[in-house]
C-alpha cells in the first residue's frame, strides 16, 4: 500500500512519519504502515486484511454514482483475495449497480502463507488456482509488465 500511495500523490515525508507514528504523518501517527489513509490525495485507505480494501473502494464507487460525482475508484488486491466472500460479493454489487470502480488483481501466486502449487483445487472446474474463470470475471490483462497492464487498462 506505500508504493499506492505514492502513486495516487501521497506525500513521502508524511508516509515515513507515518511509519514512525509521529503526529505529522497522514494520519498523524494513528494509522501506521497497515491502515494508511489520506482522502487529501483520495487515497481511501488501507487494511492488512486479505481483500479488506474492496468494501471500501465499493463504498467509494457507490458514494461517488448516488453523488453524480465524475470520479473512478480503483482497488489494489493480491490473489488471496478471491478466497473472501466480500470479493465476490463486491463484484456482483459493483457489476449489478454500473458502479465507476476499476478491480486491479496483483497476481503475486500467493494467499496469505500459502503458495498457488500447495492449494486445493477448484471443486467447480478441478483447476489448481483460485479460479476466476469459475466467478465468470474477464481479465484484462494477464501480464506482470505495467506497461502491458497499462495499455490494457487504456483499452477498457
Amino acid at each position: 500500500a506505500h508504493g499506492h500511495y505514492l502513486a495516487k500523490g501521497g506525500n513521502l515525508n508524511k508516509l515515513v512519519s507515518e511509519l514512525f507514528f509521529s503526529s505529522h504523518g497522514c494520519c498523524h501517527g494513528q494509522g501506521g504502515s497497515m491502515f494508511l489513509a489520506d482522502t487529501d490525495v483520495g487515497f481511501m485507505g488501507a487494511t492488512p486484511l486479505t481483500g479488506g480494501t474492496v468494501p471500501l473502494a465499493l463504498g467509494s464507487a457507490l458514494s461517488a454514482a448516488l453523488k453524480n460525482q465524475d470520479r473512478v475508484s480503483v482497488v489494489y488486491f493480491g490473489d488471496g483475495a478471491f478466497e473472501e466472500g466480500v470479493f465476490h460479493e463486491a463484484m456482483n454489487f459493483a457489476k449489478l449497480k454500473n458502479l465507476p470502480i476499476v478491480f486491479v488483481c496483483e497476481n503475486n501466486t500467493y494467499s496469505g502463507y500459502t503458495h498457488r502449487r500447495s492449494a486445493r483445487h477448484c471443486q467447480l472446474c478441478g483447476r489448481r488456482q483460485r479460479c476466476a474463470r469459475c466467478f465468470h470475471h474477464r481479465p484484462i490483462c494477464r501480464q506482470t509488465s505495467a506497461r502491458a497492464c497499462q495499455s490494457a487498462i487504456y483499452r477498457i
